[in-house]
């Protein structure tokens, strides 16, 4: 099976959320997707930084949807 990541960035301040992101890959495992979920989060944090995730209550978010068969 494949995974498709999806990640979620919402404003909790704002009661909004950016479109979803479909990541550039896919994932062969389970274990794969959510590891580059959890690492993909943290980057978006850090790339906002504290003063703004703050501001706006930044909630980051993911999920690993399965796929049977190849994935192009």
């Amino acid at each position: 099976m494949n995974y498709i990541l999806i990640l979620y960035v919402c404003s909790v301040v704002h009661n909004e959320c950016l479109p979803d992101y479909q990541h550039k890959e896919y994932f062969n495992d389970w274990y794969s997707c959510m590891t580059i979920g959890h690492t993909d989060s943290l980057d978006i944090y850090t790339k906002l930084g504290v003063e703004r995730a703050n501001l706006d209550e930044i909630a980051v978010g993911f999920e690993c949807l399965g796929k049977k068969g190849n994935l192009t």
